[in-house]
């Protein structure tokens, strides 16, 4: 029972051992402990990583909290020797504008030993930070007049051409102003008669064969919209906005629709949309025919080759 004990202790001895052993290894050089303020110092840090360990994390932060002390630039982590134990090095750069005695706290690395988490710490480190040397035997000196030099022609080369193009633009914006105001703009087409419109819009129609499709209602609404939007172009009848029977009127009150086709067609249509009629097949195309006839017959008369005349000279 006792040798057993002893060979636990040993036991316990020898993984305690292993485990210091493993343990990480930081070491820090300065390139100089001397420094002149302003200047830059390259620091090396050396690792030495067992087998079964990796960094997680260098504190470098610890040292920029300490103040005083600006980290410019720090390396990649290099790989000097494969080991084991691995050896890594990482190149750093710093500055300080703050003369003096400068102390630096152990930097801490954070890594994984066998999958525990562990911490290696460097010794201390300082150095001293020296002001630049001004000889106490030397005046502060007056300050220099200014040395004025003669103005020559390429000093005032820059306004003389700025000065040419402002001149270039202004009477370049002059005359193409002028042109504009001159020039006559060409008067604008004028739109096309009513009765080209409509039947325009009727041909579209009857290419759709929307009631041949079973889309009655949308065919007889379409119908009629031609039908109103003519009577206004034409004679500016409020046709779009008025009912069947006030378009009736109108059409009493310019003898129009004498022989009741274009009323039919109208009364048709609010019958398909408001009551849901269905009439015969040949009543749709008889319709079309009926506003394409009377849009054909209602046509305003074109003019005559001397009013055409007169009117374009007018325009000009």
């Amino acid at each position: 029972m006792k040798r057993l004990s002893i060979y636990i202790l040993l036991g316990a001895i020898l993984a305690c051992s292993s485990h210091l052993m493993a343990q990480l290894e930081v070491n820090i050089q300065l390139d100089s402990t001397n420094l002149l303020i302003g200047d830059q110092l390259g620091v090396n840090v050396d690792f030495s990583v067992p087998a079964g360990s990796a960094i997680r994390e260098i504190r470098y932060d610890q040292w920029a909290d300490a103040g005083k002390v600006e980290l410019l630039e720090v390396g990649q982590l290099n790989t000097v020797s494969e080991g084991p134990p691995k050896l890594l090095q990482q190149r750093l750069l710093l500055t300080t504008f703050d003369s003096g005695y400068h102390y630096f706290p152990p930097l801490e690395v954070i890594y994984l030993n066998n999958g525990s988490t562990d911490t290696a710490r460097t010794s201390d480190l300082a150095m001293t930070v020296a002001t630049i040397p001004v000889s106490r035997e030397s005046s502060i000196l007056d300050n220099k007049d200014i040395i004025e030099e003669q103005i020559n022609l390429m000093d005032i080369l820059p306004y003389i051409l700025g000065l040419i193009l402002i001149v270039i633009i202004v009477l370049f914006v002059r005359r193409l102003t002028k042109k504009t105001i001159v020039q006559k703009q060409a008067p604008p087409p004028p739109p096309p008669p009513a009765h080209e419109v409509a039947l325009q819009r009727l041909a579209q129609l009857e290419a759709k064969e929307l009631w041949q499709k079973g889309e009655i209602k949308a065919y007889q609404s379409e119908l009629t919209y031609v039908l109103r939007a003519y009577l206004e172009d034409r004679f500016s009848l409020q046709a779009l906005e008025a009912t069947t029977a006030e378009i009736c009127q109108d059409f009493k009150k310019h003898g129009l629709d004498e022989d009741g086709r274009m009323r039919t067609v109208m009364e048709t249509a609010d019958m398909v949309k408001f009551a849901k009629a269905m009439p015969p097949q040949n009543v749709h195309a008889e319709a079309l025919d009926a506003v394409r006839h009377f849009v054909e017959e209602t046509r305003a008369p074109e003019p005559s080759p001397t009013e055409s005349t007169e009117e374009n000279e007018a325009a000009v």
